[in-house]
Parts: structure tokens; sequence; C-alpha cells
């Protein structure tokens, strides 16, 4: 490998200020990190829409079945 090739070439640097090899970023690092978020954001889209059905059934005695109309 030349060693120009060796950082990345798009200017990347780490918390150092020194450029970072190509070797250590992204690939499946980078690839948990987003399937992590993902997973995350999902329980956080079904968490609070069950929220909303409870609050739409309980509080202001909607319907289930308009309760879960509204929410989507």
């Amino acid at each position: 490998m030349e060693a120009e090739n060796v950082y990345t070439q798009d200017g990347t640097v780490d918390l150092y200020g020194r450029p970072v090899l190509a070797s250590k970023t992204g690939r499946w690092k980078a690839c948990s990190f987003l399937l992590g978020y993902e997973a995350f954001e999902r329980m956080a889209f079904y968490g609070i829409a069950s929220n909303l059905v409870n609050y739409l059934t309980t509080r202001l005695h909607e319907d289930t079945i308009l309760s879960l109309r509204l929410e989507m």
C-alpha cells in the first residue's frame, strides 16, 4: 500500500487533529452504530405510539379503532 493511501482522503481527523487511518474507520464499526440507532428509534416509535393510544382511550374516551386511525 502506498503511503498516501494509508489515510482517508476526505480530510477527516481524530480528536487530536491527526489524519485518520483508513483501515481503522467505517465498515463494521459504523454498521453496528447504524443498526443500534435504528433499533432504538423503532423502540421509541412504538413506545410513543402505545402511549398515544393509551391516552386517547383512557383520557379522551375515544374508541380503540378511532385512536389507532388517529395515530397513523
